[in-house]
């Protein structure tokens, strides 16, 4: 009998079932099979998972929506306050430079008075030897009398001017009595005139290089700046400017009307003379109306704006009461200004001088360098579309609470599903 190796026992290696054997109870000998418990739970927690995706895309979305939405909204509210503002700013300026029409009309009526045409064709045919005009004071005396009543009338004159002199019929003024002797008057101070209400208004007719012919009583000494516009002026045209020649620093007005000879016909070039009006800006331009406007607004403000050499200055009070001629500032300090002296007639949003965002508007006088700028603060103009904004906002709270709420459902109902199993 051959040797071999012996067989193993059944205690060494105990015999495995067969799987044929299984009878369908539990699980299935020797083989790794999933239980339906676990594979439950593993699509639950897909399904929650994916319900929180979507949640969060749609979530997304909406706020994507939304934003947009608050966006055009206040683009749209931007715009409509741009409008307005512009509008604001038009009807002001248009009101300010119909206070001054009158004023400036005036002035151009006296350039065109027969006596002042007679005067200084007499001028011209002399030489401009005052001495040798026939009358000459007596004429002089006339168009002085002319000028106080305008000036008079028209604002251009400190009280209500001087009185009128006989300078038609110098044979009715009859000299006084060596004997008499006028009375003293008393000494008056008149400090408080001179500072501010003295020697800066009046009109004046002055020749081409400046020189005053015949004025108005207190008129001013033409200053460097005053006389240089007058020489720098094209002739034959009409002209205004602003000078800060007033004793208290305020600006002035200044009108040049061309006066001419008899016979000129309104040539430039046979221009003999100007008629030159001083003023206070703020009389001729009532900019502190600015300021006293009543509107619903609390941050709405209106101000006459110009540039002065280099830095830009208010011509008007703020709304905080601030007078604007004490502002000297850059073009960075305030760009809403410095864009509105370099394009009349625009409107966006600007840093404000106290660096806040303002939506600011311009309109741009016609005679002169200025510009009324309205502006009002961003917070303000736009509060109605953010509280849109915010609303909308609000009302995608129950939309979140609602598919957070899916998710925890679906959760939670597979939690109770396992322990149900479990018991």
């Amino acid at each position: 009998m051959a040797r071999g190796r012996p067989r193993p026992t059944s205690a060494e290696h105990p015999q495995q079932p067969s799987p044929a054997a299984w009878d369908g109870s539990g699980d299935a000998p020797g083989l790794a099979v999933p239980s339906r418990a676990a594979d439950g739970r593993a699509r639950r927690v897909t399904a929650a998972l994916a319900m929180l995706v979507l949640t969060g895309l749609a979530l997304a979305a909406t706020l994507l929506l939304v934003q947009r939405q608050a966006d055009a909204l206040r683009q749209q509210e931007q715009a409509s306050w741009e409008t307005r503002l512009l509008d604001l700013a038009t009807a002001l300026r248009d009101g300010l430079e119909a206070d001054g029409d009158d004023d400036v009309a005036a002035l151009a009526e006296v350039a065109e008075s027969p006596t002042i045409a007679l005067f200084l064709t007499e001028m011209r045919e002399q030489g401009g030897d005052l001495d040798r005009i026939m009358d000459g004071p007596e004429q002089l005396d006339y168009i002085r009398n002319d000028l106080a009543v305008v000036a008079a009338e028209h604002g251009y004159q400190v009280g209500d001017g001087p009185p009128a002199v006989d300078a038609n019929l110098p044979e009715r003024a009859s000299p006084e009595p060596e004997a008499a002797t006028p009375a003293p008057e008393p000494i008056t101070d008149t400090t408080s005139l001179i500072l501010g209400e003295f020697a800066f208004e009046g009109i004046a007719l002055v020749n081409l290089v400046g020189d005053t012919i015949v004025a108005t009583d207190e008129f001013p000494p033409l200053t460097y700046d005053i006389r240089t516009f007058i020489l720098e002026a094209a002739r034959g045209q009409s002209h205004d400017s602003i000078a800060y020649d007033a004793p208290d620093g305020r600006p002035l007005f200044m009108s040049l009307q061309p006066a001419y000879g008899f016979l000129d016909n309104e040539r430039a070039e046979s221009q003999q003379g100007w008629i030159l009006g001083l003023r206070l800006l703020e009389e001729v331009f009532d900019t502190g109306r600015l300021l006293g406007r009543e509107d619903r607004f609390d941050t709405l403000q209106a101000v006459a704006v110009r540039r002065h050499r280099d830095m830009l200055t208010g011509l008007s009070p703020l709304r905080d009461g601030t007078p604007g001629a004490t502002l000297m500032l850059t073009d960075a300090q305030a760009p809403a200004w410095a864009e509105a002296l370099r394009s009349p007639g625009t409107s966006g949003l600007f840093r404000d001088i106290g660096g806040g965002r303002v939506i600011a508007a311009s309109a741009g006088f016609h005679r002169l360098p200025v510009a009324i700028v309205t502006s009002i603060d961003t917070g303000e103009a736009l509060a109605g579309a953010a509280r849109l904004g915010r609303q909308e906002y609000l009302y995608l709270a129950p939309v979140a609470l609602l598919g957070l709420g899916g998710c925890l459902l679906v959760w939670l109902t597979g939690g109770a599903g396992r322990r149900g199993r479990s018991s």
